[in-house]
């Protein structure tokens, strides 16, 4: 189906409701760091904690006797936007919050109590979100909160957004045909919009995309059916496709860094916990287990310094392994420290060139059969988004 196009009306709407959506998170290339997720484990009020891609290491981020939920990791992993009701009564009410990904310093950016679902642009200087008055709407500020502008301002609720890995579109879910949410896109300044998916009876909703801006995964409500499951559709509108069956929700996904799998949530085992799977639907594999709720997930880019050191210590791995040989080892090791010289010379170029060596190497390698494919692909794909994320 053809793409339709609206203009933006002049007047906001004066119908909807007071409801916040779940977020949309974007998926921003680099290797895989860590992942936050809104969880009950502290207690009857949402805190965010955070843990290893595998689900070890779980550890309170943010915290404290109020409501913190929905992260958000900024594109260099170094800073998480979150939304809290710390400073408002009845509990409903939240203000966007951003800190270091370690969780220190946080600084509130908004106060009026009806923003939430926070989502970063790709270079860090604003963030979009929703608010709710009369409806909801998108509107977008800078990265210390100034300058908040509505850029939907139309009929309905807009809700969701999430920016483009190249910071050109965003990503949104809006029920402003026909009263079901479907998925949209816009620019930055909320002009040309562009319907990109037709729920049918049913709700299109929580939009990610997928490192390279290709794709876009999301959530898909059928009322027929009574159920909702994760779908993919390209960055066009075309070839939307089915990854879960599960007779129960699946929800909330996002695209890891690096592009091989994607986080979701599901209650099909009796909780709401997280979950991975690959790109395809295959593998699905429970990664929480407790018996509070985990949802609102958000996985951190590491910065890229950091990245080629988890390459590093993994072709480390494998020569200890003997999965590879040494001297393949250390030629790949060197193309690595080489990468991350340039990058402390402030020549993001040289460590692009650096690390396209590097997957050279290892596809060689794997047409060679001097290592097996499965170990190198995963190493490739780190280093090729590792490429996208210094713009190469």
């Amino acid at each position: 189906m053809r793409p339709i196009r609206f203009r933006i009306p002049a007047l906001a709407a004066l119908l909807g409701v007071f409801l916040f959506a779940s977020p949309a998170d974007a998926s921003f290339p680099g290797a895989n760091g860590k992942i936050a997720f809104s969880t009950t484990r502290g207690g009857g009020d949402y805190s965010i904690y955070s843990m290893n891609p595998d689900g070890t290491g779980i550890a309170p981020l943010i915290e404290g006797p109020w409501n913190d939920s929905v992260p958000a990791y900024s594109a260099d992993g170094t800073r998480i936007a979150f939304q809290s009701n710390r400073n408002h009564l009845p509990w409903w009410h939240f203000d966007i919050f951003v800190a270091s990904a370690d969780g220190t310093g946080q600084t509130r950016l908004t106060t009026t109590g009806t923003d939430g679902a926070p989502a970063w642009s790709p270079d860090g200087t604003r963030i979009a979100f929703v608010r709710h008055w009369w409806g909801a709407d998108v509107f977008v500020m800078g990265a210390d909160g100034s300058n908040q502008v509505n850029i939907t301002n139309a009929p309905g609720n807009d809700s969701e957004p999430v920016w483009s890995p190249d910071g050109s579109r965003i990503a949104f879910s809006s029920d402003r045909v026909g009263g079901y949410y479907a998925l949209f896109l816009m620019d930055p300044d909320g002009t040309d919009v562009v319907q990109l998916t037709w729920p049918g009876i049913g709700h299109d909703q929580r939009p990610s995309w997928s490192p390279d801006g290709s794709r876009i995964v999301f959530y898909r409500y059928s009322y027929s059916a009574a159920n909702g499951d994760i779908y993919v559709v390209d960055a066009d509108g075309s070839n939307v496709t089915r990854l879960t069956t599960d007779p129960a929700v699946d929800f909330t996904p996002q695209w890891s860094p690096d592009g091989t799998e994607i986080l979701f949530m599901s209650d099909r085992d009796g909780n709401q916990e997280l979950y991975l799977m690959n790109p395809d639907g295959s593998g699905q594999t429970r990664i929480t287990f407790d018996p509070a709720a985990d949802q609102h997930s958000s996985w951190q880019p590491l910065p890229p310094r950091e990245g080629i050191q988890t390459l590093v210590d993994r072709v480390a791995d494998l020569v200890r392994s003997g999965s590879l040989g040494a001297g393949n080892g250390n030629a790949l090791t060197g193309k690595l420290e080489a990468a991350r010289a340039s990058l402390d010379r402030e020549s993001p170029a040289a460590a692009v060139g650096q690390l396209g060596a590097f997957i050279n190497q290892l596809e060689a390698l794997g047409r060679a059969r001097k290592l097996d494919a499965a170990v190198a692909e995963p190493l490739i794909a780190t280093a090729r988004a590792i490429v996208l994320q210094l713009g190469g």
